[in-house]
Formats: structure tokens, sequence, C-alpha cells
């Protein structure tokens, strides 16, 4: 049996064509790769260059540029809750509350201060009670669902 030589003695009395094949892929790797890097270098330079030299920016920002008025905002009370409301019920088409008593469920009062949530088939909505006595409406129909989703502060 012939014993096998350690791996330094067996690559320098062993030539196989695919050590060079390795070398040669190695370098072209090295040299592709150091070229990409370069190329990255210079363009980032560039671009650096550029926007240092034609910058729109302001040379300071203030508060005024970072934050905006709300356009819900209102001096008077009342007019930022009709505000709120007609925001937030943008999307629905029949209401799920009542103000009339008789043709649906009766629910608790709800504080002048509050909003009240309900939902009607999942669309979302509210309402301002001020201080009058609210229902929820009432349908026949098994497939559309009605709930309160408890009252908020306007605040």
């Amino acid at each position: 049996h012939p014993h096998p030589l350690p791996m330094s003695a067996r690559s320098q009395k062993e030539s196989r064509p695919e050590d060079g094949f390795f070398e040669v892929t190695s370098a072209r790797l090295s040299t592709t790769y150091a070229t990409t890097i370069n190329s990255h270098r210079q363009s980032t330079t560039q671009l650096e260059d550029e926007e240092s030299t034609t910058s729109n920016w302001p040379s300071q920002i203030t508060l005024d540029d970072v934050i905006k008025t709300s356009s819900l905002q209102s001096r008077s009370s009342e007019e930022q809750a009709e505000k709120i409301l007609s925001a937030f019920n943008f999307d629905v088409v029949d209401s799920c509350f009542t103000y009339s008593v008789l043709p649906g469920r009766a629910l608790q009062r709800v504080p002048t201060n509050c909003f009240l949530m309900g939902h009607k088939n999942q669309i979302t909505e509210l309402c301002d009670p001020k201080g009058q006595r609210v229902a929820l409406t009432f349908t026949a129909d098994p497939t559309i669902s009605i709930k309160t989703l408890g009252h908020y502060d306007k605040t």
C-alpha cells in the first residue's frame, strides 16, 4: 500500500488542469471586484459633489416647514366636532344611529363631551348626540349587523 502524501507534497507532484482554471478564475474575480469597488467609489464621490453644489435644502428648517395645521382645526368646538364627524363618516351611506327612539333600540345617554361610535356591517360611524337620546336603527334583515362600540372623548 502506498502511503498517502501530505497535501503540500501531493499538490507539488500532481498537476490537474482544474487547478490552473481556479487560479485564473480567482484572479479574474479579484480584478472584477476591485474594478467594481473603484467604480462605486467614483460614482458616490460624483453624487456627493453634485449634491453639495446644487442643494435645494434651506439653510435652516423651521417648525412651520415640518408641522402642518390640521384641516379639522376650528376655533369653535361645535364646528370642529362637525368637521371631525364629516371626515370620519365620509363613507357612511346608511346611518346606524337615529334620534327617534321609536324605530330603534334606545341607548343610554352619552355625555355632551363625547362621541358615540357604532357600526353597521363593519362600516364604522361616529355620532355626536349633543345630550339627545340616541337609538340604534332597527332592521329585520338578519344579515345586517348593527352594534355600538362605546363613547369616546371629543378631546
